[in-house]
């Protein structure tokens, strides 16, 4: 049998760490994870990219193509003639939707300019609101980007 000496490392207690509470954000009813994408690495390495750089107006733009594009196959779902479709239609908007709010998520942590802030606070706003926030909710987010607007300037 294996005898461990007292001075062992292995007795001795680990001081415990504790984590700070963080703060809640008005930006945390958008979050990704009401309904995750999977297996998207080209979406999530662009995104990366994008966030490196800094570069908001582009995920605008891509966060409006994806909410587009699931709008326009919701236009076909209503269809008569896609009876037939409709499951894989209803799929489909889904995973559009779920890569809009993939896009969205990425976007809030993306530093607001002078030259941005209009495009991001729509794309924002329109992203809480297809979450299920509350208006009280969506006037936060608008707050809290009013914030960072006066920040930028």
């Amino acid at each position: 049998m294996l005898q461990i000496p007292e001075t062992s490392s292995a007795l001795k207690p680990m001081p415990i760490k504790r984590r700070r509470k963080r703060t809640p954000s008005p930006f945390d009813v958008i979050d990704k994870n009401i309904s995750p994408v999977t297996g998207e690495g080209d979406l999530e390495g662009e995104l990366d990219r994008l966030a490196a750089s800094n570069e908001a107006s582009a995920m605008v733009g891509i966060y409006w193509a994806y909410v587009g594009a699931a709008e326009a196959i919701l236009g076909e779902d209503n269809k008569p003639r896609a009876e037939t479709a409709a499951d894989f239609l209803g799929g489909e908007w889904c995973h559009l939707i779920n890569k809009s709010y993939a896009v969205a998520d990425r976007l809030k942590r993306i530093p607001v300019t002078r030259g941005n802030a209009y495009l991001v606070a729509a794309a924002l706003m329109h992203a809480a609101s297809a979450m299920g926030a509350n208006l009280t909710e969506i006037a936060a987010v608008a707050g809290a980007l009013a914030v960072r607007e006066a920040e930028a300037r």
